[in-house]
């Protein structure tokens, strides 16, 4: 089994420990809980998350016209957007800091108003999300292209999962979203990384290591 096999299969060997855990534990113990924050599955996915923006970053520095850079440099942006928020909680007290600070009233959907926030960043994650799928359609011809795009679709579904859940007034799928949601986050963030990771190893192959 080659090191690239060798990896995926770690890194999703992780994921379905930490859904696993959430199952039988969660419930009763909040550090192996998806839908808490500040827990080992939240930094499990803040840190693939950079760890891709890293990559990307690399790409930077690989790709052979100005254009392409900069569009490796907003991607790069974008994920490390996502790694901070996810390690840091933002996105879950956003609804907070407007209401209480700002005092603008929100319309809301919701069975609680912490699912604002996707009514507040709602144009920032569709203008996200056009610029991903975009960007990666250009990927296609690259080995790790299709992957990385699979994990950025399953990363979408996630955020439609937990609006899903958010509109579940009676909380009767609550637990069933919960897993489905956490578990397209953590997949998705892993084929990205693994798509990522073999893009920028055949980028950096075909400038470096065959010119020695």
């Amino acid at each position: 089994m080659n090191n690239s096999k060798k990896f995926i299969l770690f890194i999703l060997g992780v994921d379905v420990l930490l859904v696993t855990l959430h199952i039988f534990f969660g419930a009763r113990f909040d550090l192996f809980n998806l839908d808490r924050e500040r827990t080992p599955g939240a930094y499990w996915s803040g840190a693939q998350l950079l760890v891709v923006a890293a990559l990307a970053v690399g790409m930077i520095l690989l790709s052979s016209t100005r254009w392409r850079r900069v569009l490796w440099g907003m991607f790069g942006f974008l994920f490390m957007s996502f790694g901070f928020d996810e390690i840091s909680e933002l996105h879950e007290n956003i609804t907070y800091y407007v209401s209480n600070y700002l005092h603008i009233p929100i319309p809301s959907f919701f069975r609680s108003t912490t699912y604002n926030w996707l009514i507040i960043l709602s144009p920032f994650i569709i203008a996200a999300f056009i610029f991903l799928l975009t960007f990666v359609r250009t990927l296609r011809q690259e080995r790790g292209g299709k992957i990385l795009g699979l994990g950025i679709f399953l990363f979408l579904l996630a955020i439609f999962t937990e609006l899903s859940n958010g509109l579940d007034v009676s909380l009767q799928f609550y637990n069933v979203l919960v897993v489905l949601e956490e578990s397209l986050e953590l997949f998705g963030e892993s084929l990205a990384l693994w798509g990522m990771l073999r893009i920028a190893t055949d980028h950096f192959d075909n400038q470096f290591m065959r010119k020695v």
